[in-house]
């Protein structure tokens, strides 16, 4: 399920300060876009502003600097998406399987996962085209963490879950410590949640890289993943 939210049209855009803008733009540092401004460099929407003080709207406004247009940047889209289980996290699958592009219309702009799911996972899955969000909430250094619910045929041991709480050694590194506990048991399964901390994401070759939790790591723990969210 796509959740779209909109706000109502009396809601108000922030208009910021021009030469914040200038240097959002990679026109220059903030210090030097005031100076620019200063200079009667800058025009927006026809006029020359030498107003430090002067604030735009900077989706909509036109903004020239010694007579070229600083251009608008790619509006940012935020997703969220309810994953399905069987589908991949990817754009497109050479083996032909659904991806979870096949679930959100074309919005007209380039997206990307933020993290993945295993292709037998379900789950809540972000996608956008805001580089500096998704490196924000995936980059060890700012400590992010996700929560799974995994069901295992097995009943977890105390030896399994020290394994996955001290990192698992995979083909492709050693997984993140994780704090993991049994939530319940039943005649499908035991569920176990796993809280990764960030670091390396394990993919599953099998299922298209598609990440998180993979059955690989579990079975290097001594367990079988039978499903996951």
């Amino acid at each position: 399920m796509l959740r779209r939210i909109r706000l109502p049209d009396t809601v108000e855009k922030a208009r910021v300060r021009l030469q914040k803008v200038l240097a959002e733009r990679g026109l220059a540092s903030r210090r030097a876009s005031e100076e620019i401004i200063r200079q009667g460099r800058v025009a927006v929407n026809g006029a020359v502003v030498t107003e430090l003080g002067f604030k735009v709207d900077p989706d909509a406004d036109r903004i020239v600097v010694d007579g070229v247009p600083v251009p608008i940047p790619e509006r940012k889209l935020y997703l969220v998406l309810h994953k399905p289980r069987y589908c991949i996290t990817t754009a497109s699958d050479p083996q032909g399987r659904k991806t979870v592009f096949d679930f959100i219309p074309d919005f007209g702009v380039r997206l990307f996962p933020v993290g993945r799911l295993d292709f037998d996972a379900e789950g809540l899955l972000l996608l956008t085209n805001d580089g500096l969000l998704a490196n924000r909430l995936q980059h060890p250094r700012y400590g992010v963490l996700k929560t799974y619910d995994v069901r295992v045929e097995d009943r977890p041991d105390e030896a399994a879950l020290k394994r996955l709480r001290s990192g698992v050694r995979l083909e492709e590194g050693t997984t993140a410590p994780a704090d993991v506990r049994v939530l319940r048991t039943s005649p499908r399964g035991h569920v176990a949640q796993d809280c990764s901390a960030p670091g390396l994401e394990p993919s599953d070759k099998a299922d298209g890289g598609s990440g998180g939790p993979s059955g690989s790591l579990y079975q290097e723990s001594g367990l079988r993943a039978a499903e996951t969210r």
